[in-house]
């Protein structure tokens, strides 16, 4: 670019301050939207998804019936399937949960029997408990949890409760809870079968849908309190590659046949993380809209420059400047509004990204699923976002820029 296009370029640029500082944070505003939101929504479904994956098995297999009778013959025949890392019987069943500290409280509950010496390595139960440590036997807490029954009462073992569980029941540590597990029939209809249980730790995954319903006992103990005995309700398995659990499904249907049922975890949450990008894509949309209203207005400001400058374009022209050389002054305008606009709005969105992380900034759990406001960067989305608005601001200025290199000299001065 030649000496003089940059200067009268400059100039002219400074001639509106007000309009220049518009379209730049126009451009600012949109990249800030952009980044900002798309990193939030990037670590909102970073955070779900390695929390789900982390606390849930990635295969889940139940057996036409109802329940299984030989998992331990299933689990030998199914481990040896290439992508199968760990593979335990469970025992799930719905229950209610009631405090007897506080007996007005009670609570439904997804109550889980597993085996603690498999479990843990289908899904990282002991990363989410208080004492880091999947077990059932602890002693001096469930004698602490006896003392405060009758002393016709009995314990049944430990229960680990998920934190929102826990916070409606109103129990903590040491606490006894009274489970209905199930109905019998007895001489004057059907009973309810009630057993008494102490919580000795506290699952918190931070996804507040699973702590707010599950519990966890041990799988012998759920195989009788539920009337199972010798039973498993599922047979859960652990995939190397989470993303590989499809074909290990495909593996266990043609090995299995037809007799066993298995779902992956994209079957189970599949609609959740589909609504989740639908909205993360939705949102793009809309705020990308707003990077394109400031390339409008861009187009706009140089429209009402040519108009203004039409005479100064005729004497240029003139003088012998050339149509290439008019037109640079004109696309230097937009070119400094988005180069400006990109760095600001840029520098201010990984700003704020980095405040929400350092704030902590909390979530409605029972909204959102999680507490606090996630955060994951996405540089090539934010390279991408910088170049298509340099870009945009380039080819809104093109047409205005070219509209003023063509004015003939005559025409620009005949009413001057």
């Amino acid at each position: 670019m030649r000496q003089y296009e940059l200067f009268i370029g400059w100039r002219y640029l400074r001639a509106k301050p007000f309009q220049t500082v518009m379209s730049i944070i126009g451009v600012v505003l949109g990249i800030v939207v952009l980044v900002v939101a798309f990193s939030i929504w990037s670590g909102l479904e970073d955070a779900l998804r390695g929390r789900l994956l982390g606390s849930e098995a990635h295969v889940v297999v139940w057996k036409a019936g109802g329940s299984f009778r030989d998992y331990e013959e299933f689990i030998d025949g199914t481990t040896d399937i290439q992508g199968v890392v760990a593979a335990a019987p469970t025992v799930v069943s719905p229950a209610l949960l009631q405090s007897r500290t506080a007996k007005q409280r009670k609570a439904g509950a997804q109550v889980r029997g597993v085996d603690p010496m498999r479990a843990g390595d289908v899904a990282n139960i002991s990363e989410y408990l208080n004492t880091r440590e999947l077990r059932f036997d602890r002693e001096d807490l469930i004698r602490e949890g006896r003392s405060r029954l009758s002393e016709d009462d009995t314990v049944k073992g430990g229960i680990i409760v998920g934190s929102g569980l826990a916070r409606q029941l109103g129990v903590t540590v040491g606490d006894p809870v009274l489970m209905y597990a199930t109905f019998v029939e007895g001489p004057t209809g059907f009973m309810p079968v009630m057993r008494n249980f102490v919580v000795i730790d506290i699952y918190h995954s931070g996804l507040y849908e699973i702590d707010a319903a599950v519990a966890y006992i041990d799988f012998t103990v759920a195989q009788d309190v539920f009337d199972l005995p010798g039973k498993a309700t599922q047979v859960e398995l652990r995939a190397e590659n989470p993303e590989a659990a499809a074909g290990i499904k495909q593996k266990i249907m043609e090995r299995h046949g037809l007799l066993y049922m298995p779902k992956t975890w994209q079957e189970m949450r599949g609609v959740f993380f589909y609504w989740l990008r639908l909205e993360k894509i939705g949102a793009m949309i809309i705020f990308g809209a707003i990077v394109l209203v400031a390339g409008f207005s861009i187009a706009i400001a140089l429209v009402m420059l040519v108009r203004e400058k039409t005479r100064e374009i005729g004497i240029l022209r003139a003088m012998g400047a050339s149509a290439g050389g008019v037109r640079g002054i004109f696309m230097l305008h937009g070119t400094v509004i988005g180069c400006v606009g990109v760095v600001l709005g840029t520098g201010l969105g990984l700003l704020i990204c980095l405040l929400v992380v350092r704030l902590d900034v909390p979530l409605p759990g029972d909204v959102y699923q999680i507490e606090h406001v996630p955060v994951a960067l996405s540089w090539r989305f934010i390279v991408l976002v910088d170049a298509l608005t340099l870009v945009m601001c380039w080819a809104m200025s093109l047409l205005p820029a070219t509209r003023a290199a063509n004015l003939h000299p005559v025409e620009a001065l005949r009413y001057e």
